[in-house]
């Protein structure tokens, strides 16, 4: 029976440096790194275009179990609903922005790195080792991202969720008598995962299943309490499936298509690769802030005590599960990394912990001095990687052309226009989604509230301007024929904007 000792704090730590203000710095130090821009990043093709039309157009609809998009069920985007709920609430608190659309999931951002703070220092007994895993997570380019904290996708949402039930469960399974109240959290957060992108929200559960054999403690998953725990998470998410497959017919086929058969037996859009392309994602590609050297960490297992050891191992099959079942998948994304980072931060810090401790005990005064001044050394160079990713090679990697309908509108919306003509063929390079503009149509739904009425043609022929209209576009196809047709008055790179022509 493998029992959980008690982590130490000093109460001179506590007194001198309150892990709350230590933790509220730290918070804030990671949002400035994260969300502050100049200007914002526009609204990204794939695929928070597709969320954030779902979520306008329930957020005009109303309420509804069933997402839409063109005002039709959406058969493509088949995630549950929770996350464009959020949105769409959010929407109606801060009004129809971009900053709106994406504030659950900056928010969700945010909780993850209190989360690995609190869990961290619970383990290590350690504050500044929970600062060191926050700032290791906040560092990774693949936290940072594409489709991660700083856009309107799923991947930081359900990794909120899921850090949440794996803490909750790994002190849990460590109780001899399970209390109710942790029993129902554990079953909402797992629930609230499944609701927020399905069948992903579960696959971490094989990391679990992995640690509990480790452990020896299988049998106690087996036990009343964790068997309503799964009735309890289930109950929820299958009511919302028969209610949605009601509402509109062909949900529970497509779902299951789009989320679990068709993405684990076919690469989707050519996106396949090798077994091992989730380790080149993470370590070679340096996605997660430590590289290869986050591979080393089982290497202080056998040094690690108590906590440290235990949660050392726990956050090791986490990560482990969640890219070993991504890697099984004929379909790989770089996003479906992002619920590992979190586990990885904290295998890191544990592992440097245990490694500090190992020579303290040892009294290897000299030993720890280098130690720590290599890891320091490490961490600096990893830092000033991270920045010029962050703030460079990132938002160039992120830009379309396409996306720049939003400054577009923006910069005619300040001219006093009102009617604007918009000439785009659809997404290039998309043979199979032909007239596909979700980008637009965002920007549409946005800016029709404020005013502007926007109105599209996929060609020249199609479009029929008034004299108090604008002809725009940002599609490549057409810039230069505009260009030859009139003054561009927009101001917007990459971008065309023709102004009425009276009569």
């Amino acid at each position: 029976m493998v029992s959980l000792p008690a982590s130490k704090t000093t109460d001179a730590a506590r007194r001198f440096w309150p892990p709350g203000g230590v933790l509220l710095c730290v918070l804030t130090a990671c949002a400035l790194f994260l969300f502050i821009d100049r200007p914002p990043l526009p609204i990204q093709l794939w695929d928070e275009s597709r969320v954030v039309v779902n979520a306008l157009e329930m957020h005009a609809q109303g309420f509804s179990l069933v997402t839409t998009y063109g005002w039709r069920p959406d058969l493509w985007n088949t995630k549950p609903p929770l996350l464009v709920w959020a949105m769409a609430a959010s929407l109606s608190v801060f009004g129809v922005s971009e900053f709106a659309l994406r504030l659950p999931t900056m928010l969700a951002a945010l909780g993850i790195l209190g989360l690995v703070f609190g869990f961290t220092r619970r383990l290590s007994g350690s504050t500044w080792t929970a600062s060191l895993a926050t700032i290791l997570l906040t560092l990774s380019a693949g936290f940072f991202g594409e489709h991660a904290a700083r856009t309107a996708d799923y991947d930081v949402p359900v990794s909120l969720f899921i850090t949440a039930y794996a803490y909750v469960l790994f002190f849990l399974l460590h109780r001899r008598r399970p209390g109710r109240s942790r029993i129902a959290l554990a079953a909402l957060l797992i629930a609230a995962a499944t609701m927020t992108k399905g069948i992903a929200g579960l696959t971490p559960g094989v990391g679990v299943v992995a640690y509990l054999l480790i452990v020896g403690r299988w049998r106690r998953a087996l036990t009343r309490p964790y068997l309503a725990m799964g009735l309890g998470a289930a109950i929820p998410v299958a009511a919302f499936l028969l209610a949605r497959e009601q509402a509109a017919p062909g949900y529970l086929h497509a779902m299951l298509f789009n989320d679990l058969a068709g993405r684990f037996n076919t690469s989707f859009d050519k996106h396949g690769g090798p077994p091992w392309t989730y380790l080149n994602i993470c370590f070679g590609k340096g996605l997660f802030s430590c590289g290869w050297a986050a591979a080393a960490t089982p290497l202080a297992l056998p040094i690690a005590k108590g906590r440290v050891r235990l949660g050392l191992m726990f956050s090791l099959c986490m990560a482990a599960g969640i890219l070993g079942v991504d890697s099984l998948a004929a379909t790989k994304l770089l996003q479906y990394a992002v619920p590992a980072y979190p586990f990885l931060a904290i295998a890191c810090v544990l592992a440097a912990h245990a490694m500090m401790q190992d020579l303290k005990n040892r009294d290897y005064k000299a030993a720890r001095y280098s130690v720590a001044a290599c890891l320091t050394i490490i961490l600096i160079l990893y830092g000033g990687r991270s920045m010029a990713l962050r703030y460079i090679v990132t938002p160039q990697a992120m830009y379309q052309a396409q996306a720049n309908y939003g400054e577009l509108f923006a910069s005619l919306a300040h001219r006093g226009a009102r009617r604007v003509r918009v000439i785009d063929g659809g997404v290039l390079g998309a043979s199979a989604m032909k007239g596909y503009t979700p980008q637009l149509r965002a920007e549409i739904l946005i800016w029709r509230p404020l005013g502007l009425d926007v109105a599209r043609a996929r060609d020249l022929s199609e479009a029929q301007a008034t004299p108090d209209s604008y002809t725009v576009t940002c599609d490549p196809d057409f810039i230069d024929t505009l260009r030859r047709l009139g003054r561009d008055v927009g101001a917007v790179s990459d971008c065309v904007a023709l102004p009425p022509h009276p009569g």
